[in-house]
């Protein structure tokens, strides 16, 4: 089965109406600028000059340092990406990009192959159940991804990079602002020939990657608050494939190919006139995917006959959010969402529609945050969810948090009508979540922070393909138990040290198994110097615990080294080294599947 979807996605961010921000602010939490002390769910940040350092072209590489989050890919730079959070599916985490959701409508999972580190200003990883705000797929958390916005009057950077198995990688963003208008523009490429995915065959399985990023805006100073915003991405990419034998054992293939492309574009107007307590804004998405493969008649072919197949997906979203502030530094809001699907197979299409309340306030030293959300599903019926989170400072830089919530993901319409293994019965999968942490800030002390988090999350009803009925059924329980340990200090000028620890125990509640490629421990260590003439920098080590994989193969564990170099060359202009696999360690993240083994990358930066 190939499926076709038609897709909107709306998410709606006010402003702070004059609510005082005094430390970083981050947007995922509540969909408000908001401080992040005021956050009681375990939360993690990554900003551009931390990206920039580690230089790495993909996303989903610098999001392996985060506590409790798993990546996991099916080979080298072009194979499957997926994100495991606190022991959930790969579509338990909704990845937004700018407000836009960017999960696909079939499956609702997100490869993250494809989704680049360039032009992102911030990414903030919010973990633990997030449903009320953000409806189905955020049942394990929410990924959010800020791209740079519009700044002075022109500005423009460039980049090239070169390495090995013949890659190439290049880039060029533009912004700038003249009175109420503002654009930023972005345009990357990327071609390598890859390595085998298979492990151990000779045959090299490249890809090749273009990607667009468009933001427009208008906010003129007498338009009484008015502003108006449309944002569009564009990602074109082809990779080849290697094919799976009939006892599902994979092996070489010289002509299997995909090619993925996706699309979204989200306008927005907004309302906010300066010292307003209310305040709205109106969004309106729309994202597709369209994913071909071709399988020639190479002799290799066994599991999958010479073909040529196709699975797409639109999504369509209409969202009104209202935020009205109070005294005390109380803010309630109100958000209402109506979502459209459509898959190609037997033209099957959906609405769902979702209306939320969250109230923020002060509780006596600390701070509250409640919500509730009530989704109608089509199919389903009414669906309600809620969240709590709480914080409360402590002497001496401490902080204590906690969270609880419950989470749901909708089945798909691929899920509920595929061709063969498709459920019309299916109901939606279920999360109930906490967690409790506590937290040190001691910028006086060397910048020390300290972040210890405690974590339990369960899952009903997981949608689990039948061999022995031939299709999909709610016949899943699961539970993941852990905790999160994550520390940074700064022991020397131009020195900063970073520790990250996750234990974690899962288990499927019905065979009493651990859950596949799920480690029991991970843990990351990395270090950034700034040396002499400006030149900056790191060296990261990642080791990854024993875990299962099918039919119970048990995969070793494995400590994996990079580095990187940057250093300014003349005005504006910069050079950059990378090292991957710094000790060519040989390792799987999925059976029969080869990771990339020691790679080299040199590049130049031109920054105007």
């Amino acid at each position: 089965m190939r499926v076709l979807a038609l897709g909107f996605t709306a998410s709606l961010l006010a402003g702070t109406g004059g609510a005082q921000v005094d430390e970083p602010a981050v947007i995922v939490a509540t969909r408000f600028p908001v401080s992040v002390s005021r956050i009681g769910n375990a939360l993690t940040v990554i900003d551009a000059g931390r990206l920039r350092r580690l230089r790495q072209p993909q996303l989903a590489d610098a999001l392996r340092r985060v506590p409790g989050l798993d990546i996991v890919r099916s080979g080298g730079s072009a194979g499957v990406t997926s994100a495991f959070l606190r022991g959930g599916e790969s579509n338990h985490v909704l990845v937004v990009v700018d407000g836009i959701a960017l999960n696909d409508p079939n499956t609702g999972a997100l490869d993250l192959a494809d989704l680049p580190a360039d032009g992102v200003e911030r990414v903030e990883i919010l973990r633990g159940p997030q449903s009320v705000l953000y409806g189905s797929e955020a049942v394990g958390g929410v990924i959010h991804i800020v791209t740079r916005p519009a700044s002075g009057f022109l500005r423009a950077r460039g980049h090239v990079e070169g390495g090995s198995a013949r890659s190439v990688r290049g880039g060029m963003e533009f912004s700038g602002s003249a009175g109420p208008w503002g654009y930023a523009a972005q345009l990357l490429r990327q071609r390598s020939d890859g390595h085998s995915t298979t492990d151990g065959a000779p045959e090299r399985d490249g890809f090749h990657r273009d990607h667009a990023n468009l933001r427009l805006q208008w906010q003129p100073v007498a338009a009484g608050g008015l502003s108006l915003k449309v944002l569009a991405r564009y990602t074109d990419a082809k990779a080849d494939l290697d094919d799976l034998d009939l006892s599902g054992r994979l092996v070489d293939d010289t002509d299997y190919r995909q090619r993925r492309r996706s699309w979204g574009v989200r306008a927005e107007a907004g309302l906010a006139r300066p010292g307003a307590a209310w305040q709205q804004r109106l969004g309106l998405d729309l994202t597709g995917t369209e994913l071909r493969f071709r399988n020639g008649p190479a002799e290799t072919d066994s599991f999958f006959e010479p073909s040529a197949s196709r699975l797409d997906g639109r999504r369509a979203s209409l969202s009104w959010q209202h935020a009205l502030h109070l005294p005390h530094g109380q803010r309630t809001s109100l958000g209402w969402q109506s979502e459209m699907e459509r898959i190609a197979a037997g033209s099957r299409s959906a609405w769902n529609h979702g209306l939320w309340l969250q109230h923020e306030a002060r509780l006596g030293s600390g701070y509250a945050i409640a919500g509730i959300r009530l989704d109608r599903y089509q199919g389903f019926g009414v669906r309600p969810d809620w969240r709590l989170s709480l914080t409360r400072p402590l002497s001496a830089g401490w902080r204590l948090r906690g969270s609880a919530g419950t989470g749901l993901r909708a089945p798909t319409l691929g899920e509920r009508f595929g061709a063969g293994f498709g459920n019309p019965e299916l109901v939606p999968e279920r999360s109930l979540g906490w967690d409790l942490g506590v937290d040190l800030d001691r910028p006086s002390a060397k910048k020390l922070r300290l972040a210890v988090t405690g974590f339990e999350q369960q899952y009903s009803d997981l949608i689990e393909y039948s061999f022995t009925e031939r299709r999909l059924l709610n016949a899943g329980r699961a539970r993941a138990r852990g905790v999160e340990c994550s520390a940074a200090l700064e022991p020397w000028p131009s020195w900063r040290l970073e520790l990250d620890y996750t234990w974690k125990r899962t288990a499927n509640r019905e065979t009493r198994e651990s859950l596949l490629r799920r480690p029991r421990h991970s843990l990351g260590l990395l270090a950034e110097r700034s040396g002499a003439g400006g030149g900056e920098w790191v060296v990261s080590a990642r080791h990854v615990g024993r875990r299962r994989d099918v039919e119970g193969i048990g995969l070793p564990s494995y400590t994996i080294f990079d580095a990187a170099y940057s250093l300014p060359l003349a005005d504006r202009l910069s050079g950059f080294l990378r090292l991957d696999n710094v000790f060519d360690r040989n390792y799987q993240e999925i059976v029969g599947y080869a990771a990339t083994g020691r790679s080299v990358y040199v590049g130049l930066e031109l920054a105007l």
